[in-house]
């Protein structure tokens, strides 16, 4: 296996990693604290809040919840979110990885992605 294809599958597994043992519940939501995934994704934590803050239009109540400390805490579409908004190098790979995923999962079972999308709930 090359050492690219060896690093992808290591931040994959991290991502993994951090979904099974640090996501919290949090008013009945599963959550990653901002703590975590700025670690993960290679931030500094004040990186990460100030990104968050100046886009808080991607993340409807669905995706983040503001904790009482000022921190922030992701669910998993937040997460993936997160990884299209921030700019490390790791934020990247992640989100070109979850992009993928998801495509290939849709194709696999015989659709699109497009096909997956509630347009109820997509109104532009």
């Amino acid at each position: 296996m090359s050492t690219k294809m060896n690093q992808d599958l290591t931040l994959f597994l991290a991502i993994e990693q951090l979904v099974q043992e640090k996501m919290i519940i949090h008013q009945g939501m599963r959550v990653a604290r901002d703590v975590d995934l700025a670690e993960l994704f290679g931030l500094d934590v004040q990186e990460l809040r100030e990104e968050v803050k100046q886009n808080t239009d991607r993340f409807p109540s669905d995706f983040m919840v503001r904790l009482g400390d000022g921190s922030y805490a992701f669910s998993e579409p937040g997460i993936i979110m997160l990884g299209g908004l921030l700019k490390s190098e790791r934020a990247i790979k992640a989100h070109v990885q979850f992009i993928d995923y998801f495509v290939r999962l849709a194709n696999e079972s015989g659709g699109s992605i497009f096909d997956l999308i509630d347009s109820s709930k997509n109104e532009l």
